[in-house]
């Protein structure tokens, strides 16, 4: 493939949507899935997505190998145009606010292009994680039944359709998978499990529709044969597919950060010390002779004890609209949201409360807010719900509001189409650990044991960078991992989960602390003089572009 892009003949804005234009449609059009998943951080949110809920992305080797050639000139592209004159002294503070703009453009495709080509061409996910394909397929199926149609006759079609392409999509699999590592070996089977009984819940759901019926029958087949695939293989042994040199080509080139992996060990190591020490101070101030892990296990809110999980975190996202809606003037707080309990096919690689973003602006499609109730006889469950109704004023605003959800719908009601259809896991995750903090700035909580609660889940994602870093650079071994995050309150069942949920996606545990980080330091610098509803203005309309750029469009509004 030519590069698309004319020299000359056209006004650099031009050719920026020119080649935006392109990247977004081929991606739209080779990943549909993927596109309109937040499950899958390294894509773009093409909209013209929507337009393909009946079709299945298509990983075969020579489409892998076509969009890597792609990605390759679409990048040089980006990188042409930023050779453009016009750029040159775009960090000067008299230059015009719409050069800026296409200058964080461009740097914001060529961010994207970069976690593209990482994840094909160098982490190569596609040729040892089955867990990848189990997600294109289930996430695609339930994409196709429960995104907005015309009729429930639609949806059905598509979704047959989408099943229809399963067997080939898994077939696709198993002549890519080459040396599967242990830990996508075991989860991927468990997901297999999980997706099986998703094909029985709307097998039955729609057991009167005969086509889809017999598509679905013919995709539990395709399934089956491919739990057997994975059953006969043997596991390689581990191996991380992020290497030290791979994670630090992607904080230059996708998250254009210039930290090394040192410098970001030092700001997790400085974060948890700093949440530790807070921590023991309210231990000492209330002088009961507990610990504060022995603290944070008793605490009980009086409210939570007779309401269930659902409804709690339902009152909850009302209240945190209410009292932010209050405080915040310019930002929106209507955006449709439900909480569901999460699907049974994410049962396996979900956390216990997570976001699943909207992806059309179809006012009809809900965000929506998953939350995992544990069987009683589960080992954990009531671990697990005594966190999760310990924490539940932070789980609600980290992924609720003013966390995800008002992030993901800020980004969507931007104008500019290439902010609107791009986000960064370090931007996003940042963004939604910065809105825990809120919450104590605004006065929402003000207890020392609810301060003990918000303290403890910051020195947990501090313990979860270092491990998420240590693991990856080989610093730190499974039992020094473990060890840390045991410290830190989780029981050493959950720490062993918890290690081997974040080697299935490497590299993005420390996006929450790193982007807490990065947005503090922006407040700091900027606050004074913009103001803290400016400030949150400004960093929301903007869009999710690398933290350097961040600095320099503030600096613009100073």
């Amino acid at each position: 493939m030519k590069g698309i892009v004319k020299e000359d003949t056209e006004s650099p804005r031009a050719r920026i949507q020119m080649l935006a234009s392109d990247y977004f449609s081929y991606l739209a059009r080779a990943f549909p899935v993927m596109c309109a998943s937040d499950e899958f951080h390294f894509m773009v949110r093409a909209e013209e997505a929507c337009g393909y809920y009946d079709l299945l992305d298509n990983m075969d080797q020579d489409a892998i190998k076509e969009c890597i050639r792609r990605l390759r000139d679409y990048s040089r592209d980006c990188e042409r145009l930023l050779k453009d004159p016009v750029f040159r002294n775009v960090e000067r503070r008299d230059v015009p606010l719409n050069i800026l703009e296409d200058y964080i453009d461009l740097h914001l495709l060529l961010s994207s292009m970069s976690a593209l080509r990482v994840e094909f061409e160098d982490k190569r996910s596609w040729s040892h994680n089955p867990l990848l394909y189990l997600k294109i397929g289930f996430v695609g199926v339930d994409h196709a039944l429960g995104k907005p149609a015309e009729s429930r006759r639609e949806a059905l079609d598509r979704a047959g359709k989408r099943l229809g392409a399963l067997p080939i999509l898994l077939e696709q699999a198993e002549a890519n998978l080459r040396g599967i590592p242990d830990t996508y070996h075991r989860g991927a089977l468990d997901m297999v499990a999980d997706c099986l009984s998703y094909l029985d819940e709307i097998t039955s759901a729609f057991s009167g529709h005969h086509d889809f019926a017999r598509a679905a029958e013919r995709a539990e087949q395709a399934l089956n044969r491919f739990g057997a695939f994975l059953e006969n293989g043997s596991p390689v042994r581990e191996k991380p597919d992020v290497s030290a040199a791979l994670l630090e080509k992607t904080l230059r080139e996708h998250f254009q950060i210039s930290m090394d992996i040192a410098e970001i060990m030092d700001v997790a190591r400085t974060m948890h010390d700093e949440n530790l020490s807070a921590l023991l101070e309210i231990e000492n101030r209330a002088g009961s002779g507990e610990s504060w892990l022995d603290m944070y296990n008793a605490f009980s809110p009086c409210e939570v004890h007779s309401i269930e999980t659902l409804e709690l975190y339902r009152r909850e996202n009302r209240r945190l609209r209410e009292h932010f809606a209050a405080r915040w003037r310019g930002i929106e707080t209507d955006a449709p949201l439900s909480m569901v309990e999460t699907p049974v096919y994410l049962g396996s690689i979900r956390g216990s409360a997570s976001f699943s973003a909207a992806f059309s602006g179809d006012p009809r499609e809900e965000s929506l807010f998953y939350i995992t109730t544990v069987p009683e006889d589960d080992a954990d469950s009531e671990r697990l719900r005594g966190r999760l109704h310990r924490e539940f004023r932070f789980i609600t605003a980290h992924e609720t509001f003013p966390g995800h959800h008002l992030l993901d719908h800020s980004r969507r009601k931007i104008a500019n189409p290439v902010r609107r259809q791009i986000e960064s896991p370090l931007f996003y995750e940042g963004w939604a650990t910065y809105a825990e903090s809120l919450l104590i700035e605004t006065g929402y909580v003000e207890n020392d044991l609810e301060r003990l609660v918000f303290h403890k889940r910051n020195l947990w994602r501090a313990a979860r960078c270092i491990v998420d870093v240590g693991l990856t650079a080989g610093t730190m071994s499974v039992d020094e991992s473990r060890r840390l995050l045991q410290s830190s309150g989780s029981s050493e069942r959950e720490a062993s989960a918890q290690i081997r949920r974040f080697r299935l996606n490497p590299g993005y545990q420390l996006c929450y602390t790193l982007g807490l980080h990065e947005i503090v330091k922006l407040r700091n610098s900027h606050d004074i003089l913009l103001g803290s509803d400016r400030f949150h203005q400004l960093l929301l309309g903007g869009g999710e572009i690398p933290f350097s750029l961040i600095a320099l469009r503030l600096n613009h509004f100073t």
